[in-house]
């Protein structure tokens, strides 16, 4: 079973390092040996560029114009070569067990249209802030109310989700979405559409380094 990583990036090398550094530091990553494909949104800059030197394991692309993280998603689609598609961010960290997660649960549920939800909780600074704690289930995700109701397509959530690429076909993110923002959860609304069922996994996890404000 062969694993595509899919990061869309604004160029946050700094994020984007600890990112890449957690992926490499997972159980059995040498042996799943996944294919990493970062996308920058808009033209490389002479930052990312030397930090994409750096890195030269990792396929690197960019949209070469501000075209926000749909674009950036479906080059990577486009771009993979792989049975399984794994989203996340330039700021959500992946936990020790979250690529064998991916090959354990595609292996146990090989049926196209079943894809896996995952955890997305802070860095341990963050965690410590009660607004942060709000965010994890109100306005920012609602992972209470998948304990309780299930998932839907709201749920769609890039930040940490993985489906295959058989069942994407020729859909991709509309690209109608400019921004960073509805994109993915439109995206799921068609998803579900068609048939996807998210299963929701709360050990596959990743550390969103992203600290927010109430104007955010």
């Amino acid at each position: 079973m062969k694993i595509s990583i899919i990061i869309p990036t604004i160029g946050r090398t700094e994020k984007l390092e600890k990112v890449l550094q957690g992926i490499s530091e997972c159980t059995n990553f040498g042996i799943i040996n996944p294919e990493i494909l970062v996308i920058f949104d808009g033209k490389k800059t002479k930052e990312f560029l030397n930090f994409e030197a750096a890195f030269q394991c990792i396929k690197f692309y960019e949209t070469r114009k501000k075209s926000g993280a749909s674009k950036a998603r479906n080059i990577g689609i486009d771009k993979s070569n792989s049975d399984i598609i794994a989203f996340i961010g330039d700021d959500t960290i992946p936990t020790k067990s979250w690529l064998q997660k991916i090959v354990d649960f595609h292996s146990k549920h090989p049926k196209s249209n079943i894809g896996l939800l995952g955890k997305i909780s802070w860095t341990s600074e963050l965690a410590k802030d009660s607004f942060h704690q709000w965010l994890e289930n109100h306005a920012q995700f609602s992972f209470k109310k998948i304990k309780k109701q299930g998932t839907n397509w709201r749920n769609f959530y890039t930040s940490n989700i993985s489906i295959k690429k058989s069942f994407i076909e020729n859909e991709r993110f509309s690209e109608e979405f400019s921004g960073w923002g509805f994109e993915d959860t439109e995206f799921g609304y068609r998803m579900q559409k068609k048939g996807l069922k998210l299963l929701f996994d709360k050990y596959y996890e990743v550390l969103h380094d992203h600290p927010q404000t109430i104007k955010k």
